[in-house]
């Protein structure tokens, strides 16, 4: 016969343990998710409209003009050339502009316009030079590598006619889009979002609703990061850039690179203004030490080679780490935060210090 009273109390304890396993559960989540906020960061959420673009047989594609999109939660207005930053007017003498080409690190990831490190090195140049009325163009692009860059200035070159075009490299210009075939993927519509591979519709909004939903928890977020950081393919080519491999493909990208710093060189001679290289660091590197610095050591040598001026940030973000014990990174992105875009401009800064523009001159 069964003895229902124990029957029952063995239930109770089981419902007990249930109860006390699921209360651990999620006050271990809830610790989880607060501690990850306090030493990283709450995840930035995206807004729409997204960054809109253009297919163009040029560079594959450029931002729509005079759009208004965001980027996370700062509001980005383009000019009518596509750029962020005010409409630019024709130029004019006494002006010393810089034209400032690059990828997602130069347009400002996350980063609202006051906060650029354009509209910093702007504001810095003004009052150092107020007689030369320096003028910053930002002309970053996401995902733009170096091929797409040097187009974009052989276009926008005869039109803004700069005096000095900065080139902000980050480690993914060793990658050349296929500008023809990224073209002809996206050239029957008049615009896309590049975040959803097409227009904000059916599956493909879903989805991205879908990833905001996720980003509200850090905790997911950064077991997210930490799966990829344990999953990183080790003959990726950034890593192997950055430990200087000398296999075939890493040789064939760096004579890429080096092939565009050429044109890049014979450009500025042809039409006139100074070039200069920035080499913007991998995050990695600002903590993890690449014996030698492989991916700068080469920039730099051709750079030297070919009688380019560099400015190379890696010893600034070091020394900040150093410092601030903390990387300048927006949470759960990789891009650099305002702290960043700061430090950036205050070393392009120091060398424009150095090289003082003609119109410095008494």
């Amino acid at each position: 016969m069964v003895d229902m009273a124990g029957m029952m109390q063995i239930w109770r304890l089981l419902k007990q343990t249930l109860v006390i396993g699921v209360i651990t559960l999620l006050l271990t989540v809830l610790v989880g998710e607060l501690g990850v906020r306090l030493l990283v960061g709450a995840p930035l959420m995206e807004r729409m409209p997204l960054v809109r673009v253009l297919p163009d047989p040029q560079t594959g594609f450029r931002m729509k003009p005079s759009d208004l999109h965001y980027t996370y939660q700062h509001k980005v207005q383009l000019n009518s050339l596509g750029l962020r930053g005010p409409e630019l007017a024709d130029p004019a003498a006494g002006r010393y502009r810089i034209l400032a080409l690059g990828d997602s690190h130069l347009y400002g990831q996350g980063i609202a316009d006051e906060a650029l490190l354009t509209t910093r090195l702007q504001e810095a140049l003004q009052a150092r030079f107020p007689r030369c009325q320096p003028e910053v163009v930002n002309a970053g692009v996401r995902a733009y590598s170096i091929n797409q860059e040097f187009a974009l200035l052989q276009r926008l070159q005869p039109q803004l006619q700069p005096d000095h075009v900065l080139l902000f490299f980050y480690l993914n210009d060793f990658d050349e889009v296929n500008i023809a075939a990224r073209y002809r993927r996206y050239k029957g519509l008049d615009w896309y979002m590049p975040d959803l591979s097409g227009k904000p519709e059916g599956e493909r909004l879903q989805r991205w609703q879908q990833m905001q939903g996720l980003r509200h928890s850090a905790l997911l977020m950064w077991l997210h990061d930490l799966w990829r950081g344990l999953t990183v393919d080790p003959n990726h080519f950034e890593q192997k850039i950055l430990r200087g491999a000398t296999d075939k493909e890493s040789e064939q990208r760096r004579a890429m690179v080096v092939s565009y710093l050429v044109q890049f060189k014979q450009l500025a001679q042809q039409q006139g203004f100074r070039f200069t290289l920035v080499i913007i660091p991998a995050a990695v590197q600002i903590t993890h030490t690449f014996t030698p610095a492989t991916y700068q050591a080469f920039l730099k040598a051709q750079a030297q080679r070919l009688g380019i001026a560099v400015v190379d940030l890696l010893p600034a973000f070091q020394a900040d780490y150093q410092q601030r014990g903390q990387r300048p990174i927006l949470p759960f992105d990789g891009h650099y935060n305002v702290r960043g875009q700061q430090l950036m401009a205050q070393q392009v800064m120091a060398y424009l210090q150095e090289q003082a523009p003609p119109c410095a001159q008494p």
